[in-house]
């Protein structure tokens, strides 16, 4: 049976270190918007609200804040210079990892579609890609204008992510020849986040999963309760998954 491989790339303190400023101005930014609704300790209900919903957005939304969520909210807490970060500017390591791992499947002739899959709106989602100079090795891309009413760690977005991969089949000539035929693709599922959530509900959901924690603060939860495999950065995926890069 034919093989098809869908990579899933999380993007905000995944593809990028968590201690590179974005995380800590986005915070900021969004406990701002929530003291100008009336929320006392902010930033710490926004933490609550994020894990409890996915997104501080979606738990906003959920306690009934009437919310236009691009402009209002994520225009308003992605408003921000990313020279002021850390954040690599044509990441040329990023950049080299992703060519490997889509050069061993082209070696081999074997299908291989690359998403990333975040909770971000687009806008904020395309500035990243070009600052790191990576967009054109994503195939598709699934963010917040797709996913809003189930964000990760809703089952529903990865059963939507999936959906993504099998249209980018349904595209491919390759795919088409065998569709034609009758036969069937077998598909394996990786995912790399930095949430420990969405990870834990994409390995309930059959994916390979990894996790992304700089400080390995949580390496021996995940892996030992979990069984999931824990890395400080992206730089380090193929020590956990080398199938995908050998």
């Amino acid at each position: 049976m034919e093989a098809a491989t869908f990579v899933f790339f999380d993007l905000d303190d995944a593809l990028y270190h968590k201690s590179s400023g974005i995380h800590k101005i986005v915070a900021n930014r969004i406990a701002q918007y929530m003291k100008q609704l009336g929320f006392e300790n902010a930033e710490e209900k926004s933490y609550e609200l994020y894990y409890q919903y996915g997104t501080t957005l979606n738990g906003l939304i959920q306690l009934g804040y009437k919310i236009e969520p691009l402009v209002s909210f994520y225009h308003y807490v992605h408003d921000f210079d990313l020279e002021t970060t850390t954040v690599k500017a044509d990441d040329k390591e990023l950049q080299n990892l992703l060519s490997k791992l889509r050069l061993r499947f082209q070696e081999k002739n074997q299908i291989l579609k690359i998403i990333l899959f975040t909770n971000s709106d687009s806008r904020h989602a395309y500035r990243l890609l070009k600052h790191l100079n990576i967009e054109s090795f994503f195939d598709d891309l699934i963010y917040f204008e797709l996913n809003h009413e189930h964000p990760k760690p809703k089952l529903e977005s990865y059963e939507q992510a999936m959906q993504v991969g099998m249209n980018l089949l349904k595209k491919d000539p390759k795919c088409q020849q065998l569709f034609h035929q009758g036969e069937n693709i077998q598909i394996n599922s990786y995912f790399f986040d930095d949430n420990k959530n969405n990870v834990i509900a994409g390995t309930n959901f059959g994916w390979k999963c990894c996790f992304i924690d700089e400080h390995l603060q949580s390496k021996e939860e995940m892996e030992s309760k979990h069984q999931i495999p824990t890395v400080s950065s992206i730089h380090d995926i193929d020590k956990v998954f080398p199938e995908l890069f050998e």
